[in-house]
């Protein structure tokens, strides 16, 4: 009698497979960068054949890609409903520059992975895309009736920049510290009502 075949169960080995090899590249990424990282590195940490990273992977912008979708989705952008229940401005802009304390705290280990490429990948800049279009769509729902207000946003998302927390910590203000700090300063300037927006 011929041996029954599943597909289901083919497919779900399949994407497994996929999965050990998208987690082991994103870990040597992170360490050494995509362009300097071997087909046979990434196949020796994900416990398979070099053909079998080829085969669900043809060229490092498909594997580049992959693993920029999989560390956005590792690291959690946070969702506009860390809003609900709150109404004002400022105290919203307070609950986003708490979460981005957060989002950025799990970020550190993965920031300089695309500066460790000796040549720019197009999936950098398309992770990049994506986390600009979602952090000032976080930032515009945060400022609720004031989100079309672009210079209201520039202030918003530029001091929330993790550039802004990079520098406080390195003051010794770090985390929620330099969140309460921003949100505090940004809750003042978003209140008086002479300032330029």
């Amino acid at each position: 009698m011929p041996r029954r075949y599943s597909l289901g169960k083919r497919k779900g080995q399949k994407d497994a497979t996929r999965d050990r090899i998208v987690a082991a590249a994103a870990e040597l990424f992170r360490v050494q960068g995509a362009t300097r990282t071997s087909i046979a590195q990434i196949a020796a940490a994900a416990d398979v054949a070099p053909g079998t990273v080829r085969n669900h992977f043809p060229s490092t912008e498909d594997l580049a890609a992959a693993v920029a979708e999989h560390v956005m989705d590792l690291l959690r952008m946070p969702a506009a409903d860390i809003f609900d229940g709150v109404d004002e401005a400022p105290a919203r802009v307070m609950r986003l520059a708490r979460a981005m304390a957060d989002y950025y705290e799990r970020s550190q280990p993965w920031y300089r992975m695309a500066d460790l490429d000796d040549r720019p990948l197009a999936a950098w800049a398309a992770a990049q895309a994506r986390y600009d279009a979602e952090y000032l769509s976080l930032v515009r729902s945060a400022l609720g009736p004031r989100r079309d207000d672009e210079t209201v946003v520039a202030v918003v998302a530029g001091l929330l920049d993790p550039g802004i927390f990079g520098a406080l910590a390195r003051r010794g203000h770090a985390g929620n510290d330099a969140a309460a700090l921003i949100g505090e300063l940004l809750a003042l300037w978003l209140a008086a009502p002479n300032l330029r927006r």
